[in-house]
Parts: structure tokens; sequence; C-alpha cells
């Protein structure tokens, strides 16, 4: 009887076990289910979301989280929206922002993030033409943001310390290039993708580094360069080449024609 009683003792043992069992898997499905749904939501909202590892020009490493909204548009039938990049300040520990509104004449791509003396620097280069005539066809063509006082401004590039070189943003993410990386880049694979797409010498120097040769506004893209570099300034730039073969003080000339123009 003793026998039978310890039998039965660990059947109902194991009966009791099983609810406990069952409630584990459930959770773990659960939780997956969470998972696959905020994820299902990212992309019926027409968004992507990543994060990415950025070397510092110190050596440093940053982890960045993007997220870049899909809009209607031409060539491709979306085009990037709205965008933000989201980062903890290497030393402060202070969460930073970065918001982009995707709005004509004001989109950019993010391509370099540094810190100087602790302050953010943002480097970044417009999405289309109608962008970058927007932002005064700047030449060399990088828009500089910095992060001053809780807020970002627009700054010259000449306040961009000048061993900021290389690109340190993966470029143009897109779907099926993040999806291949399991929606998290590393520094590795962020600068063969810019070796990739931009194979030429030049090219790469434009793109995938701060190249501060003084370029023809139209050849990147400028489309009224009257409203900054005054009258007669596409008539004077249309077929003088894209400049690198000139001298600085050619390339100013070309720029401005007669007028006391600042260097870029």
């Amino acid at each position: 009887m003793r026998e039978r009683s310890d039998r039965d003792e660990d059947v109902c043992s194991r009966r009791r076990g099983l609810p406990r069992r069952l409630v584990l898997i459930l959770s773990v499905l659960i939780v997956m289910g969470f998972h696959l749904a905020s994820c299902r939501t990212v992309e019926a909202q027409g968004a992507l979301e990543w994060r990415e590892e950025v070397v510092l020009n110190d050596g440093g490493v940053v982890v960045v989280t993007g997220r870049v909204s899909s809009v209607p548009g031409e060539p491709f039938k979306t085009m990037p929206g709205a965008r933000r990049l989201t980062f903890m300040h290497p030393t402060a520990g202070q969460q930073i922002v970065w918001d982009n509104t995707g709005k004509i004449g004001s989109r950019v791509n993010p391509r370099m993030l540094e810190f100087d003396a602790g302050r953010p620097f943002l480097v970044t280069t417009a999405q289309a033409a109608t962008d970058y005539d927007e932002f005064g066809c700047p030449t060399p063509p990088y828009i500089v943001f910095r992060y001053d006082a809780g807020t970002w401004v627009r700054v010259p590039l000449a306040e961009l310390p000048s061993r900021f070189v290389r690109m340190n943003l993966y470029p143009n993410p897109n779907p099926d290039r993040l999806k291949a990386q399991n929606y998290f880049i590393t520094t590795s694979v962020t600068s063969a993708r810019y070796k990739e797409a931009y194979p030429g010498d030049d090219e790469y120097r434009l793109r995938a580094t701060v190249d501060r040769r003084i370029r023809n506004p139209l050849g990147l893209g400028c489309i009224r360069p009257e409203r900054v570099y005054g009258a007669g300034s596409y008539k004077r730039m249309l077929s003088s080449g894209n400049w690198l073969d000139k001298t600085e003080d050619e390339a100013l000339k070309l720029l401005w024609g007669n007028r006391e123009g600042a260097k870029p």
C-alpha cells in the first residue's frame, strides 16, 4: 500500500507540474507574439528601425538607433521621409535625439556623428536636389548640425573640426540590407557599404569622407544658384567643369563672381 501511495503521489506531482510548463511555454509565445506584433506595426507604419555601431574619431563606440519612415514618391514608388537618430552621450550618459521631419526642402541623409569637447556634431547631405537648393547649395555639399544647449543648430562647415574626416553612419539604409544584417549594423558593414556604393575615387572622397574642396554647385544638384551666389551665377558656372582642377582662388571666383563671398 505504501508503494502504491508513492506512485500515486508521483503521478499527481507530474500532473501538477504540467500546467506550470504550459504557463512557461505560453509566456514565451506571448513575448514572441508581442515582438512580432511590434515588427508588424513598424512595417505597417512604413518605417524602418535598426541599431548600428558608430566608431568615433577618438576610437570610442556609440550605438545609435535609427528610424526612417517611407512615404509615397518617385521613381521607386516610395522614398525616405521623416528620420530619427537616438543615442547616449558617451561621457554624460544623456540620451540625445535628432529628428528630421522629412518635408521636401529640408530632407537630409545623416553621414557622420562625432563629438568635440563633449558637443555632438552631425554631418549630413541633402537627400535630393530640391533639398540641396533650399539649404543654399553649399559647397562643399555638407550640412552640419551641432547640439547646443539641448537644441540642434545648423553651423558652417568651417566649425566642424578638421580632424573629423571619415563618414561613420550607415549610408542609405533599405529593408533588404537591414534585414540581411538582422537590423544591427556593425562598423565593418558600414565601411564595406561605403566602398561598395561609391567605388570611384572622387565619388568616394565626396560621399565617404568630408572633402573640403570647392566644387561646382551645378554638378552637385543646385537648381537656382542665383538665390545664393548672385545674378549671372548659373551662366558663370555652366560648362565650367567640376572645379577640382582649379585653385581655391579660382574656384571662389567662379562661385561668387565679382562679389565678396565667404569661403565655404
